[in-house]
């Protein structure tokens, strides 16, 4: 029913109109005088219901939160409250209230309300007697509903559930969208919620909750973006899918789900995934739920649920397939009763909680319908049993990664449906079973890194030819790399690095031309094959620190897809092949700490996307290329420690992305470039133990993002610059060792004064220096200077002038 202005204003006079009259004198079939008392007395009583309706409109209205009732006895049994559904005092949130049905009462109203009342669960009934009651509220709202005289039980049933659950959420505390979406008899309740919805009003929006590698929410249909986009209702209009995920619902300080929803007898899923709810577990997961007969997917993961699992509850759930408690602060053990839910489960994610027990073998084992199993980011002690492994044959996924686990079983082995086994991170020192192999052409992904594992890599992992994802980083393996890995070719990320692994790196690798990672460094790695030039999709190609002889085969230069490129410490000898240069997407070129010749290739000055290069710690010699200013993506450039000769090249002031440029100890000579300038993202600059002379370039001030400034052990003459005595993020000045003269700068004291961050300033060895070191810099835990008739300051050197 729509009201204007006037008759609100006439309802809350207790007047209705003459056709209003009419209707009801020839409904009655009474006396006309008869009639105009009873219609005038009705007349009162819905103008009183009218008067709180339109009171509670205008509160949303004016979005303000209004409390009031007003009570009309309409049968001698019965008496409506008309709440205007406000946040009652114990509420945290307050935002918009909900609007309250426009619909008015009859007097066959209150008959039919006290119907359907009797027909309520006897935990409703109990829960109405108190009036301030989410199922009080919820019961207002419903029976004042426009549609509540014509609606079957069912769907009064099912307002009912909904409204509870919203009073029980705190939902007056929700955001403006969730509120003017729910509680609205103007829109039918399969649209409260949609996917458009979700998309707009989402706490990121829909989907976007990064979980990090562990991933506990990516099960199947329990996935944000699935849920999203499930149907709210059958067809023929009831509940399936409770489906707010990464929605703010809240929950107020202690979220309740209410027994009500039961009510929703069709209902197939509840996930308030990442609902920024604060409860404990015992009140979200009440007994009602066991008696849900369709309710499949229960997700609470992601939110701050504290407390123990209930055992008395947690096995009645037994028509679950998929429960999801993951990402929460839940603590204890896992009850032996969850293993009643053997019938249906297939998805269970615990991971990333507070559980502290050992390992639940037993209760697990009994699950003999998994197919996800999300255990990861706990304190689960001790080894994994061998029942595990024979009993849950159809399990797909197994995440076990950071606890405290002492050894995986053999039996592993008979899992061969197992697309993912990760169990980075517990401390094994055991070796690896060769019976993983037995898996077979199902797994994708075997993540091992930092257990400790000994030994040998097993050759039986050849077997596991469907893999596409191996890491045994951070471990304690002690052999030759097996030969048949080269088996695996639908790897694309294969990763050994940080073990005790030697001999060549297989010839057999060539063939694994799936691959775009390859990260083997940190071992005792002796030979780097030819064959890898094969490797057309790698994206990184990573074997730092190891014994790699020999020299970088020409053919990688037609690794177009090569990205990073890291051999830093290695024995790599010869000269660096030109060919590198056609390495299109090179970003980082990592050859320091080797054996290197020769000069820098020119072709390198082709690498138009590269970052980082780093050649320091070689044997190179003759002039630094000019064509390196080409580089102008570049970033770090590390030359130090070689036998540089001639100057620094002007070109590379055009460099302006250079944050890093070390150069130190060569033989370079020559001024430093006053175009060098230009670099001002420059944070650390190391020229330190050169033949480089003339005076420091006052342009080299324009570096304001200045961290480093190091020029120490040259032959520089002439002052210290006042333009480089103010740069507003210096840590570390070197200027000792150099020929520098004249008075200090009159502004070096703002070194300090401008920042909190300058640790080191050292000008010893400069003896043609004079003046008073400024007060300020005398606070420096690392300050040098000579001590001289012409220099002096502090309380070491006391100045007598």
């Amino acid at each position: 029913m729509t009201t204007t202005e006037d008759e609100e204003r006439a309802g809350d006079e207790g007047v209705i109109d003459d056709t209003t009259n009419k209707n009801h004198e020839k409904a009655s079939g009474c006396s006309t005088a008869k009639l105009a008392v009873l219609a005038l007395v009705l007349m009162a009583l819905i103008g009183a219901i009218v008067g709180a309706v339109v009171g509670t409109r205008k509160s949303k209205d004016d979005e303000s939160s209004v409390q009031s009732s007003s009570t009309t006895t309409l049968d001698d049994s019965s008496t409506i409250t008309v709440d205007e559904i406000t946040a009652s005092p114990a509420d945290t949130f307050t935002t918009v209230a909900p609007s309250t049905p426009t619909g008015t009462l009859s007097p066959d109203t209150g008959a039919l309300v006290t119907a359907y009342k009797a027909t309520l669960p006897s935990f409703t009934q109990t829960s109405l007697e108190d009036d301030t009651s989410p199922q009080s509220r919820a019961f207002t709202w419903v029976t004042f509903h426009r549609d509540f005289t014509t609606m079957p039980d069912w769907r009064r049933n099912q307002l009912l559930a909904l409204s509870t659950f919203y009073y029980s959420f705190g939902g007056n505390g929700w955001g403006r969208a969730v509120q003017n979406a729910w509680l609205d008899d103007t829109t039918n309740e399969c649209q409260w919620i949609t996917p458009a919805f979700l998309d707009s009003f989402s706490v990121g929006g829909a989907g976007t909750h990064n979980l990090g590698q562990d991933s506990v929410l990516a099960a199947g249909t329990t996935t944000a973006a699935a849920t999203a986009q499930l149907p709210t209702c059958n067809d023929a209009g009831e509940f399936q899918h409770l489906s707010l995920s990464h929605l703010d619902v809240r929950g107020g300080p202690n979220a309740v789900m209410p027994p009500e929803i039961s009510l929703l007898t069709s209902l197939e899923t509840i996930d308030i995934r990442n609902g920024n709810i604060t409860a404990v577990i015992q009140d979200l997961i009440p007994s009602q739920l066991g008696d849900m007969p369709k309710l499949t997917t229960l997700d609470l993961a992601a939110n701050a649920i504290r407390g123990e699992l209930p055992a008395d509850v947690i096995g009645l759930l037994t028509n679950l397939q998929t429960l999801q408690l993951g990402l929460n602060s839940i603590m204890g053990e896992i009850p032996s009763e969850l293993g009643l839910l053997s019938s249906n489960l297939q998805v269970l994610g615990l991971s990333s909680n507070q559980f502290m027990a050992p390992f639940p073998d037993a209760t697990l084992a009994q699950l003999v319908n998994l197919q996800e199993l999300y255990l990861s980011h706990n304190k689960f002690v001790g080894p994994v049993g061998a029942g595990f492994g024979m009993a849950l044959t159809n399990l797909r996924m197994l995440h076990l990664n950071d606890n405290w686990l002492a050894g995986l079983p053999t039996e592993l082995g008979l899992l061969t449906q197992l697309q993912e086994l990760i169990a980075d991170t517990n401390p094994m020192q055991l070796p690896l079973h060769p019976e993983l192999g037995n898996i077979g052409a199902s797994l994708r992904t075997l993540h091992l890194n930092g257990c400790g594992f000994t030994g040998a890599i097993p050759s039986e992992f050849g077997q596991l030819v469907g893999l596409q994802s191996l890491q045994l980083d951070k471990n304690a393996l002690a052999s030759s790399v097996p030969v048949q890995l080269g088996n695996l070719v639908q790897l694309t990320n294969l990763e050994f690095t940080d073990n005790q692994l030697t001999g060549p790196i297989p010839s057999e690798f060539g063939r694994l031309t799936a691959l775009t990672s390859l990260l083997v460094g940190n071992n005792g790695l002796t030979a780097m094959p030819t064959e890898l030039a094969n490797l057309q999709n790698l994206v990184e190609l990573g074997a730092i620190t190891n014994w790699l002889e020999g020299t970088i085969p020409s053919e990688f230069g037609t690794m177009s897809n090569l990205k990073r490129l890291m051999l830093s410490d290695n024995n790599l000898g010869n000269t660096i092949p030109t060919e590198l240069g056609l390495m299109s997407d090179m970003e980082w070129m990592y050859l320091n700490e080797n054996q290197f010749t020769g000069t820098v290739p020119t072709e390198l000055a082709m690498l138009s996307k590269l970052q980082i290069l780093l050649l320091n710690t070689n044997q190179l010699d003759a002039t630094i290329p000019t064509l390196l200013g080409k580089l102008t993506s570049l970033v770090w450039l590390y030359l130090h420690l070689n036998s540089f000769t001639g100057g620094i090249p002007t070109e590379l002031g055009m460099l302006t992305s250079m944050e890093e440029f070390f150069a130190r100890q060569n033989a370079l000579t020559g001024p430093i470039p006053t175009e060098l300038g230009a670099m001002t993202n420059m944070h650390k600059f190391n020229l330190r133990n050169n033949l480089l002379s003339s005076r420091i370039p006052s342009e080299l001030g324009l570096m304001e993002n200045l961290h480093w400034f190091i020029v120490s052990g040259n032959a520089h003459t002439g002052p210290i610059p006042e333009e480089i005595a103010s740069y507003p993020n210096l840590s570390e000045m070197w200027l000792q060792d150099n020929e520098l003269t004249g008075e200090l700068p009159a502004n070096l004291g703002s070194l300090v004064s401008s920042n909190n961050s300058l640790i080191v300033f050292n000008i010893t060895n400069n003896p043609g220096l004079a003046g008073e070191i400024p007060a300020e810099l005398c606070t420096l835990a690392s300050l040098w200077f000579d001590c001289s008739d012409s220099l002096c300051g502090c309380t070491k050197c006391a100045c007598n002038r």
